[in-house]
């Protein structure tokens, strides 16, 4: 009986440790996406390439800009528009408003906040970089395969 209860207890601890472990994950996400866009998002272009991928008028481009979502975060609200079938103007006033933060938005909506981070993030790969910056890119991922693979190697050569 002990065991069993002993058992149970570790079960119920183990998940938890995880499920906040898992809504930090999917937020942390979002975060490394919004950051990673930081930089593209400073290129005049960007608003260009976000308006005709979510096919925005110029008005819902200067609600955004109005409302203070600029580069990724126009990009998370129109993501999270399309995803969940609300208006742009619901998802600004959530932001603003409301003041709920991208992951909250994005759970009560009913969409994993990770496939808002990985779309928002594909503008990066979607055209929006120059070829140079895409043959740079793919390089240095190249290059982290090779060293991961040679640790690899190394750790099978010590056993």
């Amino acid at each position: 009986m002990t065991m069993k209860i002993n058992k149970t207890i570790c079960m119920v601890l183990t998940v938890a440790m995880l499920v906040p472990a898992l809504a930090f994950s999917e937020t942390d996400e979002l975060q490394k996406s919004e950051a990673s866009l930081e930089t593209s998002a400073k290129d005049p272009s960007f608003a260009t390439h976000v308006q005709s991928k979510y096919k925005l008028s110029d008005v819902q481009m200067k609600e955004m800009s109005d409302a203070g979502l600029k580069g990724p975060q126009s990009a998370m609200a129109a993501q999270l528009a399309a995803s969940s079938g609300k208006s742009l103007e619901d998802i600004i006033k959530m932001r603003t408003v409301d003041k709920m933060g991208w992951g909250k938005i994005a759970k009560q909506l009913g969409v994993r906040p990770g496939d808002i981070g990985q779309s928002v993030a594909a503008l990066r790969t979607d055209g929006h970089m120059e070829k140079d910056e895409k043959e740079a890119h793919k390089e240095a991922k190249a290059d982290r395969k090779r060293m991961r693979d040679e640790k690899k190697e190394e750790r099978k050569a010590k056993k």
